[in-house]
Formats: C-alpha cells, sequence, structure tokens
C-alpha cells in the first residue's frame, strides 16, 4: 500500500470546530450576561431614585396631615371656649413644633411651588395664632362679641391655613402619583434592555443552529450516505465539501481510507484473476 504514503494529510488553517461551538455559545452567554447586569443596575439606580422621592412625599403627607389635625383640635378648643364663654386657661398650642415642621417641609421639598405653597401655610399660621391669642382679652371684654370675634374674625385665617395646607397637600399628592408612574415606567425601562439582549441572543442562537446544521449536521449525513453507498453497492466516495476545519480533514481522511481500499480489493482481485492463469497454464 504504497500509494497512501502519497497522500498528503490537510492542514487545518481556519478555526476548528471546538473553536467555533465554544465562541458561539460564549457569545450568546456572554450577552445574557451583559443584558442582566445592564437591567439590574438599571433598576437599582431608578428605583433608588424615585424610591428617595416616594417617601419624600408620603413624610410630606404625613407631616402635613399632623399639623392640619394640630390646628384643627386647637380650632376646636378655641370655639369650646366661646361656647361657655369660661377661660380658665389658654388652649395650648405647640406653635414652635408647627413652624418647625414647615421648616422641615421647606427642606425636604425641591420644587420651587411647593416652597411657595410652604412659605404660605408658615404666614397664614403665624396670622391665626396671633389673632387666636387675642382670646384672652375677648372673653374679658363686656364690650366684644366673642362669638363674632370667632367666627367674623378668627375662622378667615383659619380657613386660609386648611387651605393653604389642602392645597401643599394636594399637591404632593400629585407629585406622589407622577413618582409611582415613573416608577413604574421606569422599571419597564430597566428591563427593556434584557428584553433587547435576550431577542439577539435568540436570532443569535438561531444563526449558530444553521452554523451547526449546515457545517456539521449536513456534512455527516452527506459522509454517511456516501459511506452506506460504498459499504452497500460499493460505489466510489463522492461526499465533497468546502472547508478547512475538523469536518473537512475528516471527510478528506475518509476519502482516502475508502480509496485505498477499494484500490486494495481491484488488487486484490487482480492478483487472483493472475493465479488463476498460471494454475491453467
Amino acid at each position: 500500500m504504497a500509494f497512501a504514503k502519497t497522500k498528503n494529510k490537510k492542514n487545518i488553517t481556519g478555526p476548528g470546530m471546538k473553536s467555533k461551538l465554544v465562541l458561539g455559545f460564549c457569545s450568546v452567554i456572554a450577552l445574557l450576561i451583559i443584558s442582566c447586569l445592564i437591567s439590574v443596575l438599571e433598576y437599582r439606580k431608578m428605583d433608588s431614585y424615585v424610591s428617595d422621592l416616594i417617601a419624600k412625599d408620603i413624610d410630606c403627607i404625613n407631616e402635613l396631615m399632623n399639623i392640619g389635625d394640630a390646628t384643627h383640635r386647637y380650632n376646636q378648643e378655641i370655639l369650646m371656649v366661646i361656647g361657655i364663654e369660661e377661660l380658665d386657661q389658654q388652649p395650648d398650642f405647640d406653635a414652635d413644633a408647627f413652624l418647625a415642621t414647615c421648616d422641615s417641609l421647606r427642606s425636604s421639598i425641591n420644587s420651587g411651588e411647593f416652597l411657595a405653597m410652604t412659605e404660605s401655610i408658615r404666614n397664614s399660621f403665624e396670622e391665626f395664632f396671633e389673632v387666636s391669642l387675642e382670646l384672652p382679652e375677648v372673653i374679658k371684654s363686656p364690650f366684644i362679641d366673642s362669638r363674632a370675634w370667632f367666627f367674623e374674625r378668627l375662622e378667615p385665617y383659619y380657613f386660609d391655613l386648611r387651605t393653604d395646607i389642602s392645597e401643599l397637600e394636594q399637591a404632593v399628592h400629585e407629585d406622589l402619583t407622577r413618582n409611582s408612574v415613573e416608577f413604574d415606567s421606569g422599571f419597564y425601562r430597566s428591563i427593556i434592555p434584557g428584553i433587547v439582549a435576550i431577542g439577539m441572543s435568540i436570532v443569535l442562537a438561531i444563526l449558530l443552529l444553521f452554523f451547526i446544521v449546515s457545517d456539521y449536521v449536513r456534512p455527516v449525513y452527506s459522509m454517511q450516505k456516501s459511506l452506506e453507498g460504498y459499504s452497500t453497492f460499493g460505489r466510489q466516495y463522492s461526499c465533497k465539501f468546502d472547508g478547512e476545519d475538523q469536518m473537512s480533514a475528516l471527510n478528506d481522511g475518509i476519502a482516502a481510507v475508502v480509496d485505498e481500499n477499494m484500490q486494495l480489493k481491484r488488487r486484490i482481485i487482480q492478483l487472483k484473476h493472475d493465479n488463476e492463469r498460471k494454475d491453467n497454464q
């Protein structure tokens, strides 16, 4: 079988099968990992920012409700004193705590419109509280109608204060609603990179599947069919395809082995014929 030595081993110059498959699947995995990281980072960034805004809005609403309830109780206590027309002591109200709450609202609110509303609440409260301090003189004075003083002088300031508190509370509620909507939309924005990456990964996986089928599965089937033709019917091995990887080298090796086997069979048959002629002579 000296002819077998004349066969040159095919050099594999391109990337091998293992490299191609590893590169393809690693690309899909890397794309999915990157998309997950982007989604997580985007969501955490959005969640931290919007959560702080929502927490501030909720705190503002609670503080507004507290000062609203406090002023309502104070106003009711003054009304009770007017009803009995006796004053054992001035109804108690912590004006310093109210003003401290206003300062707290100002420090936690960034909007210029909200700051103006907070300042309006502070001014309305100062006017209301200053008029309420007239209560001892009103009760003691025989010339002042205490009921008229309450409903005509004090109540308008109280209503202005309540209106200012309600307007700011409504504005903060609207801001809370906007932040909640932004939180929802931000969540969907954060998953968009993941959706896009998953879509790209699916496309890449389809391309990789097509590559595997066209470069490996079909050649294997073609080589199997040619081998069956040779082993069953003695046909020439005729599988050929382009490429410079292991599949192409394997195909060339199979073709060389089959060709050598066929030549060997022909030589054996020829030797038998030569021996039969010698025996007949």
